[in-house]
């Protein structure tokens, strides 16, 4: 996370019909309960959200603070392709905490106070929450690349994932790819990473 400087005319024959039909049976077919595992690929990119907090930390001065971020996903998963939109926080203390990225680069460490994930599966449209548990960040300014870890709780959704619970981890990675003139709190990325846990369906 770099912080510091970061018409439609549709013709209906065979195939087409055919896919549509099968679509419409999956998103109709009942869903299957229990406990099951879960793995998601995405891709992402956040931009900082200066007007929504988890807390109320002042804006990260260049020595420490909160970074607010809106983030935009895609990825495919074992539920199928999806969607997604979340919102976090985290937090630099000063002094910052050293931290070490898989590789060797060195960083800086940021802690997650809040983070918050929908992900909109595009076969059924059905939503599924997720709620932070705990995190962290490490972020390395030479060279504007970030990663870390969060733990995610599922905390519900809708259609198939109404009621479900369950436990993700997140690895990712993020690349720096713009930094706001204006303060540095301001930037853009681009992020990849993983969902990986089990998810108890009702």
């Amino acid at each position: 996370m770099k912080m510091h400087q970061l018409s439609i005319v549709v013709v209906c024959a065979g195939a087409l019909c055919g896919a549509a039909f099968a679509q419409e049976s999956q998103a109709s077919s009942p869903r299957i309960s229990g406990t099951q595992p879960f793995h998601a690929t995405f891709s992402a990119t956040t931009v900082n959200k200066d007007d929504f907090g988890f807390s109320t930390t002042p804006l990260f001065n260049g020595t420490s603070g909160a970074i607010r971020a809106s983030v935009t996903i895609t990825g495919d998963s074992t539920h199928g392709r999806y969607s997604g939109q979340a919102l976090f926080e985290a937090i630099y203390t000063s002094p910052f905490t050293s931290c070490t990225q898989p590789g060797g680069g060195s960083g800086i460490q940021s802690v997650y106070k809040g983070f918050v994930v929908v992900m909109t599966f595009h076969a059924t449209q059905d939503q599924l929450f997720l709620a932070l548990s705990s995190g962290t960040d490490c972020f390395n300014p030479s060279v504007g690349i970030s990663t870390g870890q969060a733990t995610f709780q599922v905390i519900g959704g809708t259609g198939r994932f109404e009621g479900a619970t369950g436990t993700f981890t997140n690895p990712y990675k993020g690349i720096g790819l713009a930094a706001s003139a204006l303060g540095p709190n301001g930037f853009f990325n681009a992020v990849a990473g993983t969902f990986d846990g089990s998810i108890t369906l009702k």
